[in-house]
């Protein structure tokens, strides 16, 4: 068995790119890109109790249905790609859920049915975030 211990990785032709070859040899892809920059599990309702998180520093509660995470590592521009799963504890109904960048230092949670009209604070909460870090 091999084993490799660093401490940090850095690209030989650009120091923040490292290409990663799939399973096939041919297909690539680029390992920063790749990584997600944010994830939490936290119960919203009736308070905030964050249960395990990477790159969140907290959650604050904006009113029904509407969360901040804070980052702890800023986003390069506020731009990338977030999901979400939600549910009550009532009746454990699924919800809807956004994760929308508002600022480079922290994203918009939503939960609810109807995201337009109908928020709701959910029990469970779990969101990841893919994009740029600054």
């Amino acid at each position: 068995m091999s084993e490799i211990l660093v401490d940090n990785l850095t690209g030989k032709t650009a120091a923040g790119s490292i290409v990663v070859y799939g399973e096939g040899g041919t297909a690539t892809t680029n390992l920063q890109q790749g990584l997600m920059k944010s994830w939490v599990d936290f119960d919203g309702d009736p308070s905030i109790t964050v249960n395990d998180s990477f790159s969140v520093s907290s959650i604050s509660d904006e009113g029904t249905g509407n969360y901040h995470q804070n980052l702890s590592n800023n986003l390069a521009a506020v731009t990338g790609a977030g999901a979400g799963s939600a549910s009550s504890n009532i009746n454990q109904s699924d919800r809807e859920v956004s994760v929308l960048p508002e600022s480079t230092s922290h994203l918009q949670i939503n939960t609810g049915q109807d995201l337009s009209a109908n928020r709701y604070d959910s029990n469970f909460v779990g969101t990841i975030f893919a994009g740029d870090i600054a």
